[in-house]
């Protein structure tokens, strides 16, 4: 059964918003199976997911302008007690991974202050940027603008 149609904006939790420009059968280990075709604009990626693992992904439909812009700026993180820096990272990590957009621009608002203050590990400008990416795709989609005016609204948004 399918969850998306052709012409959806949806978001792939690891890869941003798109749009599903096709569903295609292909084929897989002598199966046939239903495939969402998707555009992700941001990256100029193409990204094809299993229509029986969108569920299991986490995909879903990108939220409405209003909706979006006021979970960004409610958006908070506070790592867990723990100084440990692996501990965070990977919760930060589980995070993002989770496609909840206000998880993921917890994360983008948490890393963002802490860069202020000091630099961030390799690792952590990576998740920072992967964060920055998924949340800026959703607002271009979400509110039909150009990457250029969805990156002030965002900087406005995280303060």
């Amino acid at each position: 059964m399918l969850a998306f149609a052709k012409g959806d904006k949806i978001v792939h939790p690891m890869y941003g918003a798109g749009v599903i420009y096709n569903i295609e059968e292909k084929s897989v280990d002598g199966q046939t199976k239903p495939y969402y075709i998707i555009k992700i604009p941001i990256n100029d990626l193409q990204v094809s997911v299993s229509v029986n693992k969108a569920n299991s992904l986490h995909m879903r439909q990108v939220l409405e302008k209003t909706k979006l812009m006021d979970i960004i700026a409610k958006a908070e993180f506070k790592p867990n007690s723990s100084k440990n820096w692996t501990t965070t990272y990977n919760e930060n990590l589980l995070n993002v991974k989770s496609g909840d957009i206000e998880k993921v621009a917890g994360v983008l608002k948490y890393l963002s202050h802490k860069e202020r203050g000091k630099t961030l590990s390799t690792a952590e400008k990576k998740l920072m940027n992967s964060a920055k990416q998924i949340v800026l795709s959703e607002i271009i989609l979400s509110c039909g603008i150009k990457r250029s005016d969805a990156e002030l609204m965002l900087k406005k948004s995280i303060g």
